[in-house]
């Protein structure tokens, strides 16, 4: 799956230095995180620094930004049930703004 240099050996992907770890999860986590590295043609680890990627960038976002994404949630009928679920979801939408930092 690594990419190896002109020496064979395998390249480095950062410039900032991987170390080995240990971590413990079930078997069907273990199994489920090879399956999502299989299909990117990639580590588990990859998988691993992407989602804590992913999960960091979500914080560049402005709160107004948030607020707006939330009014556009809101008024998808998809995801409030023709309305139906639209007050749990407002204040489940509302209570994320509130932990979010200015």
């Amino acid at each position: 799956m690594r990419k190896r240099d002109e020496y064979g050996q395998f390249k480095q992907k950062s410039n900032e230095p991987r170390e080995v770890r240990s971590i413990r999860l079930t078997n069907s986590t273990w199994e489920k995180l090879g399956e999502i590295a299989q299909t990117a043609g990639v580590t588990r680890a990859d998988i691993i620094e992407a989602m804590f990627e992913t999960n960091t960038s979500v914080q560049k976002f402005s709160k107004a930004e948030v607020k707006n994404l939330v009014e556009e949630i809101l008024s998808d009928q998809e995801v409030t049930r023709t309305g139906k679920d639209r007050g749990s979801v407002k204040r489940g939408l509302e209570a994320l703004l509130q932990k979010l930092p200015e």
